[in-house]
């Protein structure tokens, strides 16, 4: 700024003329600095705004909604402010350190909303973990003809899970080693040594049945491990419960209550990944018979126990199977299990959605490493005109070198299970937008399982605002000693702070995204959109 000389102007009195130039010359920068200001915050808020219209948790709110919106962030963000200022808010603690009894009965009542909230489907489950832990040492042990394995580990002698016999380790691939706590049944007498009678264990041991319970399920010890580690001590619960869950009455009545748990928590329709396939996978049995029952008996119980649970307790309940091998299997074995799911498919087209590998994805074989059978898919597909929709477990892993996520988009997977390393790779969140393809984020599992350690920042806040489509699910609950998805959502609803609009789209989500097709997709959102209507009367009063 040019500013002429005071002695070159002509004024009559230059002591009053002074400060005058003084004050208009340090005006001038306060009025820029204003503008400037102005201009900053305007850009900010069109950032803000075109970030919010990009987010995929989005749902429209009608007044009702709008005026519990307001409730609910401001409860929320509340006990955002007073856990974090006292260090106890609970998404940046390992899981087993929450308190779980003051999540439960705390002021704002917040996990009370999430609880009765219509929450639609849960996707994400598995058959041997999708029930209550509580229920297998209640009830579940009590069935005729239940043993245990109480002594120490013994990794010399191993029995096949169908049937529970005793046989030479090693002598095949589904044998596993006697675990403290393994679970099995047979007819009195014919049990292996160290068996003894559940009724037989209960009456010897008041602290029989929490002791088993901590043996199937995870615990507060795995916070100081990697996933590696996690993995290691996570296997061998399934090792326990696995000859349970291969007998027929003892499954069935897991089912029975897999279904209750969750219609308890206010879930309606859930999706099983069904272990079922060639060379004794998933196969069942029944004492007093050398029968095994596979294939279309297996799928078959699922089916009978769906129709006893709608018959007796809640006709719209509805259920669907994801048919599923192991990763750990040779290119050879899961050819045959996919062309088992192949004819389970179309021969159970009310039940049976797709097919998927499950187990530890980092240490196991690739995706690509079946390249050979998802070509083989194809050709069967393009030859007998149908489509195996593939939901595949992918990107459950931190390694930015574990690729299956990008085989998972490629070979048009419907939906992804977990996706957690997907950053990585945000070319592919475009394809998975054109795709349509889903997300299913299960936070407290990428947890316990040690891939994420502090909730709030899980990566699927960035999957959101990419606009990629997520539901949230719970993984292995029965595993991790809690039932439904509750905890989970309570938790995706302070750690990824969402509010009503996006909590309705991940219901939304789980029912549109779901097996569900045509009329039974039609009943579903109508029910659905009638609890949700009643639960939204009902909150406004409480909270």
């Amino acid at each position: 700024i040019l500013v002429p000389q005071i002695n070159q102007i002509n004024m009559p009195n230059n002591d009053l003329f002074l400060p005058i130039l003084v004050l208009v010359l340090a005006c001038a920068p306060i009025v820029a600095l204003e503008g400037r200001k102005e201009a900053y915050l305007a850009q900010r808020d069109d950032f803000l705004e075109r970030q919010a219209e990009a987010n995929s948790l989005n749902s429209p709110l009608n007044v009702k909604e709008q005026a519990l919106n307001t409730k609910l962030v401001e409860a929320r963000d509340k006990y955002i402010r007073r856990t974090k200022g006292d260090h106890s808010f609970e998404p940046h603690h390992y899981f087993y350190s929450w308190d779980l009894d003051e999540l439960h009965k705390s002021e704002d009542n917040l996990f009370g909303l999430i609880s009765s909230l219509p929450k639609g489907g849960a996707l994400h489950l598995h058959s041997g973990s999708s029930g209550s832990v509580d229920w297998i040492v209640e009830e579940g042990i009590l069935i005729d003809g239940c043993y245990v394995f109480y002594d120490e580990d013994d990794a010399t002698r191993c029995i096949e899970p169908v049937g529970g016999q005793e046989v030479p380790c090693g002598q095949s691939g589904t044998a596993a080693p006697l675990l403290k706590g393994t679970i099995a049944f047979y007819t009195n007498g014919t049990e292996p040594k160290g068996f003894t009678s559940a009724r037989d264990l209960i009456i010897a041991d008041d602290s029989f049945r929490s002791e088993l319970r901590a043996l199937l399920t995870s615990n507060g010890s795995l916070e100081a491990y990697d996933s590696a580690q996690a993995w290691e001590y996570f296997n061998k619960i399934f090792v326990r419960i696995g000859p349970a869950m291969a007998y027929q009455p003892f499954y069935y009545a897991y089912l029975l209550n897999t279904f209750t748990v969750h219609s308890d928590d206010n879930v309606q329709h859930i999706e099983i990944r069904a272990l079922c396939g060639t060379k004794g996978l998933g196969d069942m049995y029944v004492l007093g018979s050398d029968e095994v029952i596979s294939g279309d008996d297996v799928v078959d119980t699922y089916r009978q126990a769906l129709k006893n649970f709608q018959s007796e307790v809640d006709p719209n309940f509805t259920m669907k199977l994801i048919i599923s091998s192991l990763r750990v299997l040779d290119p050879e074995t899961i050819e045959e299990d996919v062309e088992e799911a192949v004819r389970l498919y179309t021969a159970h087209p009310d039940l049976l959605i797709g097919f998927d590998l499950v187990a530890e994805e980092d240490p196991n074989h690739r995706t690509l490493d079946y390249l050979d059978v998802w070509m083989q898919l194809m050709e069967w597909e393009e030859k007998l005109g149908f489509e195996l929709p593939l939901y595949f477990h992918d990107g459950e892993s931190n390694d930015r070198n574990n690729t299956n996520i990008v085989d998972a988009v490629m070979l048009g997977s419907k939906r992804i299970g977990h996706g957690v390393n997907s950053y990585f790779f945000p070319v592919l969140f475009d394809e998975m937008k054109a795709n349509n393809a889903v997300l299913e984020v299960n936070p407290l599992s990428n947890q316990i399982l040690r891939y994420v350690d502090n909730l709030e920042l899980h990566p699927v806040n960035g999957f959101i605002a990419s606009g990629v489509d997520v539901v949230l699910a719970a993984d292995d609950p029965g595993a991790f000693g809690y039932t439904g998805l509750s905890y989970d959502w309570w938790a995706g609803m302070m750690a990824f702070q969402l509010d009503l609009s996006s909590l309705k789209q991940l219901a939304l989500n789980s029912l549109t995204y779901s097996g569900l097709e045509g009329s039974e997709l039609d009943v579903a959102m109508s029910g659905w959109e009638k609890s949700w209507d009643n639960w939204v009367d009902t909150w406004l009063q409480k909270l």
